[in-house]
């Protein structure tokens, strides 16, 4: 099975990363925990672009519900 997680990126944090910044379990955390009979690709929206056209059998969307407004598009 193929499976995409997305981590949908916008920045929410005033002072940035570095100063109060809490991680949401992040696409690699997921990644990591799927069994290896799976190919999984992880894509954050902050380093590489969506692919809408992908062929995978399941996507995950990860995001702060305090910023979920990406989410369904």
């Amino acid at each position: 099975m193929n499976i995409d997680i997305i981590v949908a990126y916008i920045q929410r944090y005033e002072l940035g990363h570095e100063k109060d910044f809490v991680p949401p379990i992040t696409g690699i955390h997921l990644a990591a925990i799927t069994p290896s009979k799976h190919n999984v690709r992880v894509i954050h929206q902050q380093v590489d672009e969506i692919d809408y056209t992908t062929d995978a059998d399941i996507v995950k969307v990860i995001t702060h519900l305090s910023i979920n407004i990406k989410a369904p598009q």
